[in-house]
């Protein structure tokens, strides 16, 4: 890999990294294309489906799970990363831009397939402002829509999506003491996502966190 850093003043700052790795025995989990159930039958082989997703071998109780295995195979994977800060109002009054970005594409050059699990093209953009013992921050979470995906992935492509979180603090001090008294809002817009990077059993089941506001007082002795 290979990274690059401008900065001209310690405020505004540019970093940017580019990297290729091939890889002899990259260990992934991917399906061995059996299935076990829940109890644990099936380590022979694949269980026998009752036509209602449990197993004849647990008298049809128990469901039936694809098995997954640790392999290691030839890969190859590159991408970039990008983190940049400009300070666009300096004074009593700061405010600070920042922007980050990354990309990684992998591939399984033993099977000719991506890789499973792997993370989309992601954005994060903020808004950072300073006044005293005021902050104040505003920021985006934007991830692509991840279509590369092996054949063995039974939910396909993760939708895109783009999550707004802001957050209030003010600092206080007595004594030699310090508080952090802060306000945090995540996910403003209640937005239903999935995070690629989840096993494609439970993606659908694990939505990232929707709509949250948190409130509190941290304390430094």
């Amino acid at each position: 890999g290979v990274q690059w850093k401008f900065d001209k003043t310690g405020r505004d700052s540019l970093k940017v990294g580019v990297y290729a790795n091939r890889f002899g025995e990259f260990i992934t989990l991917r399906r061995s294309g059996l299935t076990r159930d829940s109890e644990g039958n099936g380590a022979a082989g694949s269980v026998t489906d009752c036509g209602d997703g449990t197993s004849r071998e647990s008298a049809c109780s128990a469901t039936i799970l694809p098995e997954f295995r640790y392999q290691g195979v030839r890969a190859r994977l590159a991408g970039f990363e990008i983190e940049a800060t400009w300070r666009a109002l300096d004074g009593p009054h700061a405010l600070d831009l920042e922007l980050k970005s990354d990309l990684t594409r992998a591939d399984d050059r033993s099977h000719g397939e991506p890789l499973p699990r792997i993370a989309p093209l992601r954005l994060r953009g903020a808004a950072a402002w300073t006044h005293g013992p005021w902050a104040a921050r505003v920021e985006f979470d934007h991830a692509a829509r991840q279509s590369r995906v092996p054949a063995s992935d039974t939910v396909g492509a993760t939708p895109a999506f783009t999550l707004w979180n802001a957050a209030l603090t003010y600092r206080a001090g007595w004594g030699g003491n310090n508080a952090l008294l802060f306000v945090k809002a995540t996910n403003i817009g209640d937005r239903l996502a999935y995070n690629a990077s989840s096993i494609d059993t439970i993606r659908a089941l694990a939505p990232l966190p929707g709509r949250a506001l948190k409130a509190g007082v941290q304390l430094t002795f």
